[in-house]
């Protein structure tokens, strides 16, 4: 049995339901494990313990993870299985315009969560903006309703459910302002036992041949 953790909740492409994992990219990545020989146990972890848990050895692979420069030292990652990306969420008001570009909130204060890799990523690329951070996407899309932050950086896919289930007044962005794509992934030391037949796998079920390569594995 192959221990496989997963960022719990990250509706809409994976989430904990009666017990069971469920979700599209679940299933997804559930269907190319049993391509490459693997019987899968999905074990949920809150977003700041999965690398921890497996660097502990308690899991085997992480199910998705962004492929992200500041993720190059410590993960090893699988071809691409989802292309997602980092959207700019802003008031349907129109006080801010339509613009999807976060260049255009320079000065501006922006909300993001605290947890998981946006708020390091708007740091280091984006330094003229402002950043308030916040325990969720709910509250983060709520500050920006309030008035109280210009614009929110959120997941593409997840923050546009929590916008439409929620129904609130935001602008769901056509296409992100930086594209990430998510591969499975794992310790280095590991990456030479799993990686070529999940790779091998992805090629035959799912393959994505995108710009940006995934982080080659050491």
């Amino acid at each position: 049995m192959l221990r496989v953790g997963f960022d719990q909740p990250f509706r809409p492409l994976a989430w904990m339901e009666g017990g069971q994992a469920q979700g599209p990219l679940i299933e997804r990545v559930r269907l190319l494990l049993a391509q490459a020989g693997f019987q899968p146990s999905f074990n949920p972890y809150p977003n700041e313990a999965i690398e921890a848990a497996l660097a502990a050895g308690d899991i085997d692979l992480i199910a998705f993870k962004g492929i992200l420069p500041q993720r190059a030292s410590s993960l090893a990652f699988s071809l691409p299985i989802l292309r997602s990306g980092t959207a700019l969420f802003l008031p349907a008001n129109g006080r801010l315009g339509v613009s999807g570009d976060i260049t255009a909130m320079e000065g501006r204060l922006v909300t993001t969560p605290r947890r998981g890799p946006l708020a390091a990523l708007i740091t280091a690329n984006y330094p003229g903006v402002r950043l308030l951070l916040t325990g969720s996407y709910e509250e983060a899309l709520r500050r920006v309703v309030d008035g109280e932050a210009a614009a929110a950086v959120l997941n593409f896919h997840v923050g546009a459910y929590w916008s439409r289930t929620l129904a609130l007044p935001i602008v769901i962005p056509p296409r992100p302002f930086m594209d990430v794509d998510m591969a499975i992934a794992t310790r280095f030391d590991l990456a030479g036992q799993f990686f070529p037949t999940i790779n091998a796998a992805i090629m035959r079920v799912s393959p994505l041949h995108y710009a940006t390569p995934p982080v080659q594995v050491a």
